[in-house]
C-alpha cells in the first residue's frame, strides 16, 4: 500500500534551508514546459506515489513560458493550475487578463478564466464572465454576453473571439455596435481593432438619429466617419426610402450618395438614376447621369448627355413648362429647367434666387 506524505513548509524554512522559490521546478515536462514558482508566503505539499499537489498561499507569483501568474492562492499538479483571487495573467508584455479564478493547462498552453473577467491589450478591453485564452496563438474566445471597449466605440455580443495578433475581432449572436455618431445592430461582425474598421458580414442596421440604413456587406471606418454599405442597401429617413447597388456614407461632410440603379421615393416624389448625391445637412441633392424625376404634376427626365444637378436648385427637361411641385419638394427654392435651346425660369414665392445650369 503506498504512502502518502503531508509537509507544510512555511517560506521563511525555504531561506534558511537553501530552497530558491524563485527557481523552483514543479513541473516535471521538458524545460520549456515547466511551471516555475517565483513567490508564495506559505506552500503546502501532498505527495502521493507518482502524484505531487502543491498549495500555494499568499502573494502568489509564477511563472511559465513567457507568462506571468499572479493570484492570492493556487493549486498545481504538474502542468495543471488553478488559481483563485485577484488572478492577472501577463502575457508576452502585450496582454493582461484579470479573472476571479481559472483552470491554466501548462501542457496545452490554454487556459479558462471566470469571474469578472476583463482582457487589456492596448487601448482595447474585453469584458465578460467566462474566458477560453489559448497563449500560443493569443486568442481568446467567449460564449457567454461579452463587450468590447476601444477608445470610441463599445461593441456587445453573446459570441465570439478576439485574435489579438491580427487585430481582429470577430463578434456572433445579437451584436450591438455604438460611437459617438451611430449605432450599429447585426448577428455577425468583424472589427479591426487597430484600424477601428467594423466589416459588415451578415444583414445589418446602422442608425443615426431618424435616419437608417440597411446592407449586407460593406464596412464602417469608425475614425474617419465613412462607410460603404452593398449587398441590397436601403435608406430610410423621415418618410424618404432609397435603395442603390452601393450607398456611401460620409459623416465628416453629411453625405449619403447613391450609385447605380438607384430608387428613391419621398412624399410626393420619385427618382430613379445612375447616382445620387444627398448632403443631410444643406438638403440638397444631385443626380448625376441618366435619370428621372416623377411629380404628381408631370416628370422632369434626363439623359446620358445631360445632368441634374442639384435637384433642390436646377431641374433639366428638355422641353415644356417647369414643375412648381418639384421646386417646392426639392427644397422649397427657386427652379431653373435648363433645355437645348431654351432656359425657363420660375420664382416661387420667395424661397429664394433662380440659378441655371448647361449642359454636360
Amino acid at each position: 500500500m503506498g504512502r502518502k506524505f503531508n509537509i507544510y513548509i512555511l517560506s521563511s524554512v525555504f531561506f534558511f534551508i537553501g530552497w530558491n522559490l524563485t527557481a523552483q521546478v514543479i513541473g516535471q515536462g521538458p524545460k520549456n514546459e515547466e511551471i516555475k514558482i517565483i513567490h508564495s508566503d506559505f506552500t503546502f505539499l501532498e505527495m502521493n506515489p507518482g502524484q505531487e499537489l502543491k498549495i500555494l498561499t499568499g502573494d502568489v507569483q509564477l511563472y511559465h513560458d513567457s507568462s506571468f501568474l499572479y493570484c492570492d492562492s493556487a493549486r498545481i499538479e504538474g502542468l495543471l493550475v488553478k488559481a483563485y483571487g485577484n488572478v492577472v495573467i501577463r502575457h508576452n508584455d502585450t496582454v493582461q487578463i484579470f479573472a476571479d479564478s481559472l483552470i491554466y493547462n501548462g501542457l496545452l498552453k490554454t487556459t479558462d478564466l471566470f469571474g469578472e473577467v476583463i482582457l487589456v491589450s492596448g487601448t482595447q478591453s474585453l469584458y465578460t464572465k467566462r474566458l477560453h485564452y489559448d497563449l500560443d496563438s493569443s486568442v481568446a474566445s467567449y460564449h457567454t454576453p461579452a463587450t468590447l471597449r476601444t477608445n470610441t466605440t463599445v461593441l456587445k455580443s453573446k459570441n465570439g473571439y478576439y485574435h489579438v495578433l491580427k487585430d481582429m475581432a470577430y463578434f456572433s449572436g445579437q451584436v450591438q455596435m455604438t460611437d459617438p455618431e451611430v449605432q450599429l445592430r447585426t448577428d455577425s461582425l468583424e472589427f479591426n481593432t487597430k484600424t477601428q474598421t467594423a466589416y459588415f458580414v451578415a444583414p445589418t442596421l446602422m442608425e443615426k438619429e431618424s435616419r437608417k440604413i440597411y446592407c449586407e456587406g460593406g464596412f464602417y471606418d469608425v475614425d474617419d466617419k465613412f462607410a460603404e454599405f452593398t449587398g441590397h442597401p436601403q435608406y430610410q429617413d423621415e418618410g424618404k426610402k432609397a435603395t442603390a447597388e452601393l450607398i456611401r456614407y460620409n459623416g465628416v461632410s453629411n453625405e449619403i450618395n447613391l450609385y447605380d440603379k438607384v430608387q428613391f421615393i419621398g412624399e410626393d416624389t420619385r427618382l430613379s438614376g445612375d447616382t445620387v448625391l444627398y448632403n443631410e445637412k444643406s438638403k440638397e441633392m444631385t443626380l448625376l447621369g441618366q435619370g428621372n424625376i416623377i411629380t404628381k404634376d408631370g416628370n422632369i427626365a434626363s439623359s446620358k448627355n445631360w445632368s441634374i444637378m442639384k435637384i433642390p436648385v436646377f431641374l433639366l427637361r428638355p422641353d415644356g413648362p417647369p414643375c412648381k411641385t418639384a421646386a417646392i419638394i426639392w427644397r422649397q427654392i427657386g427652379l431653373c429647367a435648363v433645355a437645348m435651346k431654351a432656359i425657363w425660369s420660375l420664382q416661387v414665392g420667395s424661397f429664394g434666387p433662380i440659378r441655371s445650369i448647361m449642359p454636360a
